[in-house]
């Protein structure tokens, strides 16, 4: 392919004592046929530069998702987000050898509007894997571009709905089906694999007892949602016998009454009865199995209440409440499950 436009990008950020570098390398886009894109991502500045057979109207870069060099910029932001640097872009200067366009950045829609400081570090290798063109890179950056998105947020529950979108793409790939609920149960089966992987998720939930992990969560409500009409009380019969862990049948066996009447009547009671009586108290005590329960039982009905709109808005809340305090810890809990998770895939 013979290459006769140049393009050159620089994103400037404010300076740093010392200037550090994150990333230096080579960047795949679609349709490369071989050719790679020059990447140079440092604390205060990153450098682009992308050779193409066709013109490109340099003003069209930025307003254009589909455009390659456009992508490769959005995964070079990411990763500059990611090492904990100055957030705003103070300027932005794309130029073709004759041309030079500058966008200030008062004109910036700013993606990241405050510094972060993540929870956990990213793997090291992530900018070799988002620089290529694959579904993992993919999957990955469209993840990320949720998760960071959701740190412009103090209210937990919008925040929340970019978290569970960042999560959501993550366990449709690994669980590698078409329909969520069979995904869901692929991933469940991945955390089990891989439980030291996620230790950071299991610590958050390693100091409760059932009674503590109860009050946090809104079980009584959840029951009431996934497990109506009665036609669905057989799944929530099966849910329960799927659990072993100690503090999840407990959990499990303390709520139980809420549905102990028509159970009966189906001839379902006795077997769910009998495993929580059974492993409530000789049960494992395998954390990720909280981790499992949480993420896709529980936080899966937090997540169809909010996206169904089947609550009032959050913004009619005219004082902060335990409700929020809850959104809180879920929001801290997906956060970290999202990390570890891309940080293994």
């Amino acid at each position: 392919m013979k290459i006769k436009n140049e393009i050159k990008i620089e994103v400037n950020f404010p300076k740093k004592s010392k200037r550090k570098t994150i990333f230096k390398g080579k960047a795949d886009y679609k349709f490369s046929k071989g050719n790679q894109d020059e990447i140079e991502i440092y604390t205060d500045l990153i450098k682009i530069t992308a050779k193409r057979s066709s013109k490109i109207d340099i003003k069209s870069i930025l307003k254009n998702p589909k455009n390659t060099i456009h992508t490769n910029l959005i995964k070079s932001l990411i990763l500059h987000y990611l090492s904990n640097n100055e957030h705003k872009i103070l300027k932005i200067e794309i130029s073709n050898g004759k041309n030079i366009e500058t966008i200030p950045g008062k004109q910036i829609k700013q993606p990241l509007l405050s510094k972060v400081s993540w929870p956990i570090k990213i793997r090291n290798d992530l900018g070799t894997i988002l620089f290529e063109e694959n579904i993992k890179s993919t999957v990955i950056l469209n993840s990320l571009s949720h998760m960071i998105s959701a740190m412009n947020h103090n209210d937990p529950f919008p925040k929340f709905e970019k978290l569970w979108k960042s999560f959501n793409i993550l366990f449709m790939h690994i669980g590698g089906k078409t329909k969520e609920f069979e995904s869901m149960k692929e991933f469940k089966i991945y955390l089990m694999k891989n439980e030291s992987k996620f230790n950071f998720t299991k610590n958050i939930t390693i100091p409760f007892n059932a009674y503590e992990l109860r009050s946090r969560m809104k079980i009584k409500e959840m029951i009431f949602n996934n497990y109506s009409p009665d036609t669905k009380l057989k799944g929530y019969s099966d849910m329960i016998q799927r659990y072993k862990n100690k503090k999840i049948c407990s959990l499990l066996l303390e709520t139980l009454v809420y549905k102990e009447a028509k159970l009966k009547l189906l001839h379902l009671y006795n077997d769910a009865k009998t495993h929580l009586d059974k492993y409530s108290v000789n049960g494992n005590d395998d954390e990720i199995e909280v981790t499992s329960f949480i993420s896709l039982i529980y936080l899966y009905f937090i997540r169809n209440k909010l996206f169904h709109g089947e609550r009032l808005d959050p913004t009619f809340q005219i004082l902060d409440n335990q409700e929020k305090d809850e959104m809180e810890w879920n929001c801290q809990f997906l956060t970290l499950l999202n990390f570890e998770t891309i940080n293994q895939i």
